[in-house]
């Protein structure tokens, strides 16, 4: 843990694709977001004290996209090629796919993805049926909601989400990051998409009451998350005081979109939300914005 001088209130942690941002500028991009959400849940006092920096009223980005500067220039089928990592890029596709045939509520993505996972059931090549999904990925408008390029986005994210998965040297790594932010004055954690499983891991490794918060968490999906967890079987974490998740059903990240079941507790019981994102579902500075989030951090901070 950090020390207690340099340690913040408010651990933030990202999600994957980060690594063109420095920790500073996600801090200063997340905090904005989350003040807006405390005003609208009428804690425009909380929101006020808020600031980037340590302190019982400070906010800090645990930062660890550099982790994969390493795998940067290798594509994830590339990557695939790896024993290790073949089984969890495959699965990734997979999962996102699935998820899209079920609860997309855009026609056009639930046709591309049933479309894909039948035609690639009908490979017996690994190879080919990764070529078919991944491509369907590229197609859906999940990923791409601006005009970034959608290969580079899909290609960021299985390869992200399978390094984690499977590479016990980058796990240990991202989790270190999380680790040395989380201090004694911490007392929330507020973790998006990836960082949300690697936050969660650490918190079972943690001796002080901390709230977590995670957004578009993809901790229930199966095989590449779920059941790699190192704490077997998953349950809330012994010194979590709370647990709120919120989840956009079009967040195809999120594969479940209610953690309680999953991650059954002997005193805290994970507290789902559903809500509505727009345009783009995964993304943190709306999930932010929502009141859910807001009341879950106040309370994280005045209730211990």
């Amino acid at each position: 843990m950090s020390d207690e001088d340099v340690s913040s209130a408010v651990v933030l942690v990202h999600g994957i694709g980060e690594s063109g941002s420095t920790a500073q500028q996600l801090a200063q991009q997340w905090l904005p977001a989350l003040q807006t959400g405390l005003r609208a849940a009428g804690a425009s006092d909380l929101a006020d004290e808020l600031r980037v920096g340590p302190g019982d009223r400070g906010v800090e980005m645990a930062y660890y996209a550099d982790v994969f500067a390493p795998y940067e220039s290798a594509h994830a089928m590339a990557l695939a090629t790896d024993p290790d990592l073949t089984e969890p890029v495959a699965e990734l596709t997979q999962q996102w796919l699935e998820t899209a045939a079920s609860r997309s509520s855009d026609p056009s993505d639930r046709e591309t993805a049933e479309d894909a996972l039948a035609f690639g059931a009908t490979e017996e090549s690994l190879w080919d049926r990764l070529r078919i999904l991944s491509d369907a990925l590229n197609d859906l408008h999940f990923f791409r909601p601006g005009v970034v390029d959608a290969a580079s986005v899909v290609d960021r994210a299985l390869r992200e989400a399978a390094l984690y998965s499977a590479n016990a040297q980058v796990k240990t790594a991202v989790q270190q990051r999380i680790h040395t932010a989380i201090g004694a004055q911490t007392k929330v954690v507020v973790a998006h998409s990836l960082g949300s499983v690697a936050a969660y891991e650490v918190l079972h490794e943690l001796n002080q009451p901390v709230a977590l918060v995670t957004i578009g968490s993809p901790l229930g999906m199966s095989t590449v998350f779920y059941e790699r967890l190192t704490v077997q079987p998953p349950h809330v974490p012994a010194t979590e005081t709370a647990w709120t998740n919120l989840a956009d059903p079009d967040d195809l990240i999120a594969t479940r979109l209610d953690l309680a079941p999953y991650f059954p507790g002997a005193d805290v019981t994970c507290v789902s939300h559903q809500v509505d994102n727009g345009a783009d579902p995964h993304d943190p500075v709306r999930y932010l914005q929502h009141a859910q989030t807001a009341e879950a951090v106040a309370a994280g901070l005045t209730d211990q």
